[in-house]
Protein backbone atom coordinates (compact mmCIF):
# COMPACT_ATOMS: atom_id res chain seq x y z
CA UNK A 1 0.00 0.00 0.00
CA UNK A 2 0.87 3.72 -0.42
CA UNK A 3 1.32 6.20 2.48
CA UNK A 4 0.06 9.48 2.27
CA UNK A 5 3.56 10.72 1.39
CA UNK A 6 4.08 8.84 -1.57
CA UNK A 7 0.92 9.65 -2.99
CA UNK A 8 1.47 13.41 -2.33
CA UNK A 9 4.88 13.21 -4.02
CA UNK A 10 2.74 11.72 -7.64
CA UNK A 11 1.49 13.72 -10.38
CA UNK A 12 -1.97 14.77 -10.35
CA UNK A 13 -3.22 12.06 -13.16
CA UNK A 14 -1.27 9.48 -11.20
CA UNK A 15 -3.26 10.23 -8.56
CA UNK A 16 -6.48 10.57 -10.20
CA UNK A 17 -5.40 6.95 -11.44
CA UNK A 18 -4.47 5.39 -8.15
CA UNK A 19 -7.20 7.20 -6.36
CA UNK A 20 -9.61 4.98 -8.81
CA UNK A 21 -7.96 2.30 -8.10
CA UNK A 22 -8.03 2.42 -4.42
CA UNK A 23 -11.87 3.02 -4.74
CA UNK A 24 -12.10 -0.71 -5.99
CA UNK A 25 -10.80 -1.81 -3.09
CA UNK A 26 -13.05 -4.63 -1.63
CA UNK A 27 -14.78 -5.19 1.81
CA UNK A 28 -13.44 -8.73 1.87
CA UNK A 29 -9.83 -7.21 1.73
CA UNK A 30 -7.83 -8.11 4.84
CA UNK A 31 -6.86 -4.32 5.79
CA UNK A 32 -10.17 -3.07 5.51
CA UNK A 33 -11.86 -6.18 7.78
CA UNK A 34 -8.91 -5.10 10.13
CA UNK A 35 -10.12 -0.96 9.79
CA UNK A 36 -13.23 -1.78 10.65
CA UNK A 37 -12.40 -4.00 13.42
CA UNK A 38 -10.35 -0.96 14.75
CA UNK A 39 -13.33 1.88 13.96
CA UNK A 40 -15.42 -0.80 15.87
CA UNK A 41 -13.21 -0.42 18.82
CA UNK A 42 -13.21 3.05 19.27
CA UNK A 43 -10.15 4.08 17.04
CA UNK A 44 -10.42 7.28 15.25
CA UNK A 45 -10.72 7.58 11.18
CA UNK A 46 -7.04 9.47 11.02
CA UNK A 47 -5.42 7.16 13.93
CA UNK A 48 -6.67 3.46 11.67
CA UNK A 49 -5.34 5.22 8.12
CA UNK A 50 -2.11 5.79 9.55
CA UNK A 51 -1.92 2.46 11.50
CA UNK A 52 -3.22 0.44 7.74
CA UNK A 53 -1.60 2.54 5.81
CA UNK A 54 -5.21 3.15 3.57
CA UNK A 55 -6.44 6.16 2.12
CA UNK A 56 -7.96 8.17 4.98
CA UNK A 57 -11.13 8.79 2.71
CA UNK A 58 -12.07 5.39 2.56
CA UNK A 59 -11.58 4.70 5.97
CA UNK A 60 -13.95 7.98 6.83
CA UNK A 61 -16.28 6.17 4.38
CA UNK A 62 -16.81 3.02 6.64
CA UNK A 63 -16.65 5.33 9.73
CA UNK A 64 -19.71 7.12 8.21
CA UNK A 65 -21.52 4.18 6.98
CA UNK A 66 -21.72 2.71 10.28
CA UNK A 67 -18.48 0.86 11.55
CA UNK A 68 -18.00 2.97 14.42
CA UNK A 69 -18.56 2.17 17.84
CA UNK A 70 -22.26 4.57 18.29
CA UNK A 71 -23.32 1.98 15.46
CA UNK A 72 -21.74 -1.42 16.52
CA UNK A 73 -20.20 -3.20 19.09
CA UNK A 74 -18.01 -5.83 19.04
CA UNK A 75 -18.98 -9.28 19.31
CA UNK A 76 -18.77 -10.67 23.10
CA UNK A 77 -16.57 -13.77 23.55
CA UNK A 78 -18.37 -16.86 23.86
CA UNK A 79 -19.15 -18.44 27.02
CA UNK A 80 -16.54 -21.38 26.29
CA UNK A 81 -13.84 -19.18 25.40
CA UNK A 82 -14.33 -17.23 28.42
CA UNK A 83 -14.15 -20.21 30.19
CA UNK A 84 -11.09 -20.95 29.02
CA UNK A 85 -9.76 -18.02 29.26
CA UNK A 86 -10.44 -18.07 33.08
CA UNK A 87 -9.07 -20.80 33.97
CA UNK A 88 -5.78 -20.33 32.14
CA UNK A 89 -5.71 -17.00 34.22
CA UNK A 90 -6.68 -18.59 37.89
CA UNK A 91 -4.34 -21.29 36.80
CA UNK A 92 -1.73 -18.53 36.31
CA UNK A 93 -2.03 -17.24 39.76
CA UNK A 94 -4.95 -14.66 39.45
CA UNK A 95 -7.12 -14.18 42.22
CA UNK A 96 -10.87 -13.86 41.61
CA UNK A 97 -11.29 -10.54 42.22
CA UNK A 98 -8.93 -9.84 39.32
CA UNK A 99 -10.41 -11.93 37.06
CA UNK A 100 -14.02 -10.30 38.04
CA UNK A 101 -12.28 -7.02 37.11
CA UNK A 102 -10.68 -8.43 33.99
CA UNK A 103 -13.61 -10.51 32.04
CA UNK A 104 -16.54 -8.17 33.41
CA UNK A 105 -18.08 -11.05 35.05
CA UNK A 106 -19.71 -11.04 38.61
CA UNK A 107 -18.33 -13.43 40.68
CA UNK A 108 -20.95 -15.79 40.98
CA UNK A 109 -20.46 -16.34 37.33
CA UNK A 110 -16.58 -16.58 37.56
CA UNK A 111 -16.86 -19.65 40.42
CA UNK A 112 -19.37 -21.41 38.47
CA UNK A 113 -17.05 -21.69 35.39
CA UNK A 114 -14.33 -22.40 37.29
CA UNK A 115 -15.90 -25.27 39.05
CA UNK A 116 -17.63 -26.39 35.71
CA UNK A 117 -14.01 -27.09 34.58
CA UNK A 118 -12.89 -29.19 37.62
CA UNK A 119 -11.77 -26.40 40.51
CA UNK A 120 -12.85 -27.72 43.70
CA UNK A 121 -14.59 -24.88 46.50
CA UNK A 122 -11.60 -25.17 48.94
CA UNK A 123 -9.08 -23.72 45.96
CA UNK A 124 -11.49 -21.31 44.92
CA UNK A 125 -12.11 -19.88 48.24
CA UNK A 126 -8.37 -19.43 48.57
CA UNK A 127 -8.57 -16.65 46.02
CA UNK A 128 -11.87 -15.17 47.12
CA UNK A 129 -11.72 -11.30 47.70
CA UNK A 130 -12.25 -10.09 51.43
CA UNK A 131 -16.00 -10.81 52.77
CA UNK A 132 -16.40 -7.16 53.17
CA UNK A 133 -15.61 -6.37 49.04
CA UNK A 134 -18.85 -5.36 47.12
CA UNK A 135 -18.16 -8.67 44.84
CA UNK A 136 -18.63 -10.95 47.73
CA UNK A 137 -21.39 -9.03 49.33
CA UNK A 138 -23.20 -9.43 46.16
CA UNK A 139 -22.07 -12.89 45.60
CA UNK A 140 -23.66 -13.80 48.94
CA UNK A 141 -27.04 -11.90 47.91
CA UNK A 142 -27.30 -13.80 44.77
CA UNK A 143 -26.19 -17.61 46.24
CA UNK A 144 -28.85 -16.93 49.02
CA UNK A 145 -31.66 -15.72 46.31
CA UNK A 146 -30.73 -19.11 44.87
CA UNK A 147 -31.14 -21.37 47.32
CA UNK A 148 -34.62 -20.02 48.04
CA UNK A 149 -35.36 -20.25 44.69
CA UNK A 150 -37.81 -23.40 44.27
CA UNK A 151 -37.47 -24.89 40.95
CA UNK A 152 -41.06 -26.41 39.35
CA UNK A 153 -41.53 -30.05 37.77
CA UNK A 154 -42.01 -29.63 34.14
CA UNK A 155 -45.56 -29.99 33.22
CA UNK A 156 -46.77 -32.15 29.62
CA UNK A 157 -49.39 -30.71 28.82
Amino acid sequence: MINAQEFDALNADQQAKLSNLLGYITNDDPKIKQAKHLLVAGNTPLKVSKILELPLGKVQKLHSEGWNPRNRQAQKPKQAEVSAMLEHAFREGADLKTLCERFGQPLLTVVRLLERRGWKAHELAERMPENDDPLVVTYRKTIKRHANRKQKSPQLH
